[in-house]
């Protein structure tokens, strides 16, 4: 009977034993299913944080690029604005009226050669302002080429070094080409009061003739301070071979001989110094007999030896040709 009880015990034993372990089974499969579905989800989370993360850096990235982007858009905008203010020209800059054409480029260029082959200054256009004269200028460089190239022509016919004597002698010598003198119906002037600086004014009336009129006006303001140097003057040797009877100032006097003037027109008479100038002005344009005889050719004769003398002459000068003598 105890035996038999003991065996009902340990069936009843091993059959509670068998349903706990039929009851765990699931719980613990639960577990083991709570527990991966939990790695699961939190394997989920972080791979969704990772993208989470990595989408804010892609983002910080990007905006990061954006800002470099923009800081690199000012610095172009920055450089193209410096780059405008260079280009622009500054307030305080002069500008020019009007752009430089091609002919007030080739009138400046000989105007600068001659001023440097010949040694003396050149002024036209706006810059042909004296105080002495009330000068009409003009701004036309068509008439200033023309002037220009007159000019030159005429300058040729001088020694070389002629004109280098006056800078030397501290009297620079300036030419003004202008259309005309307020006031004044005049083709040119010489303005020689300031025997520092003699000036030479020339418009388009008689350009050749006048020039060499108003140059022996200039060459004159020379003589005289050179020549006065040594006690004498340019002016008694060469009176000397008028008439006797004849006085400077009448215009109106007839020549004794008229195949065999002392004078080469009328306006000669008025004064010496119009004298010299206007038979140095024939000596330097025309070629006539009456220059190659008489008291044309003695009083020619005399301006030459002068020149020669105070003034740097190598050769036989252009207006000895006019008188047909060789000093």
């Amino acid at each position: 009977m105890k035996k038999k009880t003991i065996s009902i015990f340990l069936g009843l034993f091993l059959l509670i034993a068998i349903v706990l372990c039929l009851l765990l089974l699931p719980s613990r499969t639960s577990s083991k299913k709570d527990l991966s579905d939990k790695k699961g989800t939190s394997d989920v989370s972080s791979k969704k944080s990772d993208k989470k993360n990595s989408s804010q850096v892609k983002e910080e990235k990007t905006e990061e690029e954006r800002s470099e982007e923009k800081n690199e858009e000012k610095t172009e905008d920055t450089k193209k604005e410096e780059d405008k203010k260079e280009e622009a020209p500054s307030q305080t800059e002069q500008k020019p009226s009007s752009p430089v054409s091609a002919l007030e480029m080739e009138n400046n260029q000989k105007r600068k050669g001659l001023e440097s082959s010949y040694g003396l200054s050149i002024f036209y256009g706006d810059e042909a302002m004296y105080a002495s004269y009330e000068l009409i200028h003009t701004n036309d460089h068509e008439v200033i080429r023309n002037q220009l190239t007159i000019l030159e022509e005429e300058l040729i016919k001088y020694p070389y070094g002629f004109f280098f004597s006056f800078a030397h002698e501290g009297m620079p010598l300036s030419i003004f080409l202008v259309e005309g003198v307020s006031g004044r119906d005049i083709a040119g002037a010489a303005d020689t009061s300031n025997g520092a600086q003699p000036k030479l004014i020339l418009t388009n009336r008689n350009f050749r003739e006048t020039f060499h009129h108003e140059m022996m006006h200039c060459i004159d303001s020379y003589l005289r301070i050179m020549m006065y140097r040594g006690g004498t003057d340019p002016y008694s040797e060469y009176a000397s071979h008028n008439p006797s009877d004849f006085v400077y100032g009448n215009t109106s006097y007839q020549e004794p001989e008229p195949g065999n003037p002392h004078f080469w027109f009328d306006y000669a008479k008025s004064s010496v110094e119009e004298d010299r100038a206007e038979l140095f002005k024939a000596m330097m344009t025309v070629r006539s007999v009456l220059l190659k005889r008489g008291s044309l050719q003695q009083k020619g004769i005399v301006i030459s030896r002068q020149l020669k003398t105070y003034f740097s002459i190598s050769g036989r000068p252009y207006w000895e040709q006019s008188i047909d003598v060789s000093l």
